[in-house]
């Protein structure tokens, strides 16, 4: 081991104590945590390195933050509005709250094009990374985009549609960080998003229609991840 990489795990051992500290009077979420953090000195990418350990071994979660600021906001009195404008200033991730990235393969195009609809209706935003024509395609092209969306963090959420809605599934699920869910129905829906914390959802086209989308995205608004006993699976599978 070399000076620098002494120093670096000399540093991070500082920063997780110090988050632990935190976290021992109440629950924080990521991004308080690190802006105490940098307040304090500590450099943003081993602050990130820290942060990321702290959540895997179940120090930090913002489920858990989110469950336990709306649970002590509704008992001082506060709405929904407010609690919800609260999570979001302290990094709490809301459905809808950037556009839904779009993406399918040629079998899905006209499902795609119909859930824009869906959306406009509703004024909601989204960003279509393809495909744009109604021709033979891969969709794995298109879900790589939409998962880049997803990272760069111009979307949280997408909609992907292909002919059954296996094929955009099982893709998406190759990259680290999604979690996508074939959505055949509305309990398939609901669940997605209280058990499964699903951020990427694949429609099969050949069933879409104006209702059952616009439910989905309202199911989408209703709904968050329950947390508890689904956290720690979610955690097993990252």
């Amino acid at each position: 081991m070399n000076k620098d990489q002494a120093e670096f795990g000399c540093i991070k051992t500082e920063i997780k104590p110090y988050c632990i500290q935190l976290l021992v009077r109440r629950e924080h979420s990521q991004k308080e945590l690190l802006n105490k953090s940098l307040a304090k000195g500590f450099e943003k990418d081993q602050v990130m390195i820290a942060l990321e350990e702290l959540a895997l071994e179940g120090w930090q979660s913002d489920l858990r933050y989110a469950e336990c600021y709306a649970r002590y906001r509704i008992q001082k009195g506060y709405g929904p509005i407010w609690i919800n404008y609260e999570l979001k200033k302290n990094g709490i991730k809301r459905f809808g709250d950037k556009p839904f990235a779009l993406c399918c393969d040629h079998s899905g195009y006209e499902a795609k094009e119909l859930f824009k609809s869906v959306l406009k209706g509703l004024g909601k935003k989204y960003i279509d990374y393809g495909t744009v024509v109604n021709r033979d395609c891969n969709y794995k092209d298109f879900i790589n985009q939409a998962v880049k969306g997803i990272e760069d963090g111009d979307c949280d959420y997408a909609f992907s549609f292909c002919r059954t809605g296996q094929g955009v599934n099982m893709c998406a699920n190759k990259y680290k960080g999604i979690r996508s869910a074939l959505i055949y129905d509305d309990n398939a829906m609901e669940m997605a998003m209280r058990h499964n914390c699903a951020n990427f959802f694949a429609i099969p086209a050949m069933n879409a229609n104006i209702e059952n989308l616009h439910e989905y995205v309202r199911l989408g608004y209703q709904h968050t991840f329950d947390g508890g006993r689904h956290q720690l699976r979610i955690q097993e599978l990252e």
